[in-house]
């Protein structure tokens, strides 16, 4: 028995993973995004292969950066910035280098212990 035209076709019309569907415009945008992606993570690699650490921290890297494009390249970035831990211990070394004076110790209390 032959189905029809208009049925066999429907299913695919509504699919959002078909081409030729609502969503089909996004497909060339996102196949740029995830290139880009690629292209992120390939630079990603030769930089983590060119670090000056452990072995086992460079393969513990490298494997999300090239399995998972955009998600390993993301954590990456994130984790390699930290710019709150940056910016925190900058703050610390500005106060201790405020608060050197008030560190110094008074001999006269040390020598009667």
């Amino acid at each position: 028995m032959a189905v029809p035209r208009s049925l066999s076709c429907s299913w695919r019309c509504r699919s959002p993973f078909w081409p030729g569907s609502i969503s089909g415009w996004t497909t060339g945008i996102e196949a740029y995004g995830y290139g880009a992606f690629g292209l992120v993570s390939a630079v990603l690699a030769i930089r983590i292969l060119n670090e000056k650490q452990n072995a086992s921290f460079k393969m513990a890297w490298l494997v999300p950066v090239l399995l998972f494009p955009v998600f390993g390249c993301l954590f990456y970035i994130f984790v390699q910035l930290q710019m709150e831990t940056k910016i925190l211990a900058k703050r610390i070394a500005d106060i201790k280098i405020r608060t050197r004076s008030y560190l110094n110790q008074n001999e006269a209390i040390t020598a009667k212990t």
